[in-house]
Formats: structure tokens, C-alpha cells, sequence
């Protein structure tokens, strides 16, 4: 009797686990799923004139940012500087 009580918690057991990595796998393809069509969406509203402008004012705002930032640390100012070297000081703030 407790031989059959082990071997069917052992075999819940197992179970359980098998079940559990099936959720774990069926849970990841969902979340890929769902990550893709959130990227297709995003890339879908950039079409729209407003997607557009509204991505366009963000990034406006970015470099707003960077150029604030670039006069802060280094005191120059954006008229004696070329677009080359602003990039190479913001790639060098990366790092």
C-alpha cells in the first residue's frame, strides 16, 4: 500500500513538473508573440503622418538633450562644433 502511495506521488510529482515546464514554454511563445506584434504595431503607427511627428518631436526633444548636455560638459558651443564631433563626443560618453 505504501509502495502504490509513493509511486503515485512520484508520479504527481513528475506531473506537476512536466506541467509546469509546458506553461513555462507555452508562456515564452506568447510572450514572443505578443512582442512582435507590438514592434509590427509601432513600426505601423510610425506610417501615419501623426506617428511620425509625434516620433519626430521625441526625438527632437533628445537632441535638445544632447546638444544641453554637450554645452554643460565641454563649454563649447554648438555653432563652432561640427555634427562629427558631437557624435564622437556622444559615442565617448557611452563608453
Amino acid at each position: 500500500m505504501s509502495l502504490q502511495l509513493t509511486l503515485a506521488s512520484i508520479l504527481s510529482f513528475l506531473l506537476g513538473i512536466i506541467l509546469g515546464m509546458l506553461c513555462y514554454i507555452l508562456l515564452r511563445i506568447l510572450i514572443g508573440f505578443l512582442s512582435s506584434i507590438e514592434k509590427r504595431e509601432a513600426k505601423r503607427r510610425l506610417r501615419t503622418p501623426e506617428g511620425h511627428r509625434a516620433r519626430h518631436m521625441l526625438l527632437h526633444k533628445c537632441l535638445d538633450e544632447l546638444i544641453a548636455d554637450y554645452i554643460d560638459c565641454t563649454g563649447e558651443l554648438p555653432s563652432k562644433t561640427t555634427l562629427g564631433d558631437l557624435m564622437v563626443w556622444s559615442y565617448k560618453q557611452t563608453k
